[in-house]
């Protein structure tokens, strides 16, 4: 199971709305509003042994904060965002940024609709959930309920008072390991919330985004986030968000196979209509400012999943799919296939690259064929035929295959911060994995930290649950990840509007 997170970040301006009571208005990308509060939403992210979940959206209809004068709810969402959270063990996803009043608020809370999961079945035996029945090493579709859909904290730490240049932030923390039933049919939520504070320099968390570019007007571009064209009518999409770049952005075209790659490596390789992945930093004001600009593909189709099986000797894999670009006539329908089994079939005119995102790797680590393929690995791949897709599954082959960074959430076993490059052992992995397997984490120059980790390497300790993004590979005695980030997990216990207090996993 992951853990889904509500990252909500607050800024007073040297003037209080108070008098405005529960009215916000949305700004895209940042930037003061007189007298106002801008407020920086984002989202970030265990099952019956056995299950790993390798997909889960849900939408987000609604967040408030109670404003204890005005007696009124004060929305952070312009409207209802739709999220896909199995990606965001590690990091948060930005929602939008909107301006609300300054004041005291006492309470907080959130509204979901709509989920939708995969799960994969590494058990014994089919599982059956509803009418749906999974097979053994099969990938399924599932709608749990949910009840209520509705969820309201109100203890620490509330009540809190937004005050003038003064900021601050809320992490709210939706966690389905203790919200989904065992059977895996419902979902009670349970969250709790956490205050934190901008950093120094200003910069919220860092983040990922992906989506086709809208509009550009040097230095800043436009970017609809997410992937998949053509949408369906009904689709619930993220706002364009408005992307600021500097001297500092890094731009990465020359190395895509494209029809005409950038070799400039610059703001003149960005065009509209491109979809790219791009890594911000958040910004107190609620801007937000590109680190690293990525073609992810230009005038192609392009899927993206998790692997959960390998068979070398077809040359053959299979993923769930997370999500794809969709171009005309190439014979996939984007509304339906998200979620699916896709089997994809390798050749010897293959390419295969790593999406490395400013990472140096370690000598010795190989992404250049179907044997350096492995569960867990998060891939790219751009289909060459499509056979008979279907709502639940289709059969491609592949031009490339592009690695990109997975996420895990396992259990410290034993660490080395001495050896070069520092690193530690990940037990208790995710069912997608093989049971007793064991992964080794290397933590790098680049590799990130959480506030609660001291010393890098050397501030893990057996028995630690940590939550680990980065670039997965297939080595020998087990899987080999090199981390981009590392988040320390700690318990925690919140109390529920009836008095009920659970006590879980969280990630402060």
């Amino acid at each position: 199971m992951k853990k889904l997170a509500l990252f909500i970040f607050l800024t007073t301006t040297a003037l209080s709305l108070i008098s405005c009571g529960g009215n916000s208005t949305y700004t895209s990308g940042g930037g003061l509003t007189a007298a106002a509060v801008p407020v920086t939403v984002s989202v970030q992210d265990a099952a019956p042994t056995g299950v790993a979940i390798t997909s889960f959206e849900v939408q987000i209809m609604n967040a408030s904060i109670h404003n204890s004068a005005t007696n009124a709810d004060v929305a952070l969402l312009a409207r209802p965002t739709e999220v896909e959270l199995e990606h965001l063990q590690s990091e948060p996803a930005l929602l939008g940024a909107l301006n609300v009043s300054a004041g005291t608020y006492s309470s907080a809370s959130a509204t979901f609709a709509n989920p939708q999961m995969v799960i994969f079945n590494n058990t014994a035996a089919p599982i059956t959930v509803g009418t749906t029945v999974c097979a053994i090493k099969a990938s399924c579709k599932l709608t749990p309920t949910l009840n209520p859909a509705t969820t309201t904290i109100s203890t620490a730490p509330f009540p809190i008072t937004l005050a003038a240049n003064s900021p601050v932030g809320f992490l709210l923390h939706f966690d389905i390991n203790s919200s989904i039933s065992s059977d895996l049919s419902a979902i009670t939520p349970t969250i709790d919330l956490k205050q934190i504070a901008p950093s120094a320099t200003g910069v919220i968390h860092p983040e990922h985004l992906v989506g086709t570019i809208t509009a550009i007007s040097s230095p800043d571009f436009s970017l609809q986030p997410g992937l998949g064209e053509p949408m369906p009518v009904s689709a619930i999409l993220p706002p364009v968000t408005n992307i600021v770049t500097n001297a500092s952005t890094i731009y990465i075209f020359s190395d895509r196979l494209a029809a005409s790659p950038c070799a400039n490596n610059n703001f003149s390789c960005l065009a509209v209509g491109q979809t790219v992945n791009v890594t911000v930093n958040v910004l107190s004001d609620g801007s937000l400012l590109a680190t690293a600009v990525t073609l992810f593909e230009q005038n192609s189709p392009a899927l993206e999943g998790t692997v959960v099986s390998v068979t070398p000797a077809q040359n053959q894999f299979q993923i769930t799919m997370m999500g794809g670009q969709w171009m005309p006539g190439a014979g996939i329908n984007a509304s339906a296939i998200v979620g699916a089994a896709v089997t994809v079939n390798v050749n010897s005119s293959t390419a295969y690259q790593i999406d490395a995102d400013g990472i140096t790797l370690p000598s010795g680590l190989t992404f250049g064929g179907i044997n350096d393929v492995a569960i867990g690995q998060v891939v790219e791949v751009q289909p060459a035929v499509v056979v008979s897709p279907t709502a639940n599954a289709l059969t491609l082959s592949t031009n490339r295959v592009r690695l990109e960074e997975s996420q895990v959430t396992a259990t410290v076993s034993a660490t080395s911060p001495s050896a070069a490059p520092p690193s530690f052992t990940l037990s208790s992995l995710p069912p997608i994995f093989p049971s007793g397997s064991t992964m080794n984490v290397l933590a790098v120059s680049t590799t990130k930290f959480s506030d609660n980790i001291s010393g890098g390497v050397a501030g893990l300790a057996k028995g630690d649950t940590v939550s680990v993004g980065g670039l997965l590979f297939h080595t020998t005695g087990g899987p080999t990840m090199v981390a981009e980030k590392v988040l320390k997990r700690v318990q925690c216990a919140v109390t529920s509007g009836t008095g009920t207090t659970t006590t879980f996993t969280c990630i402060f």
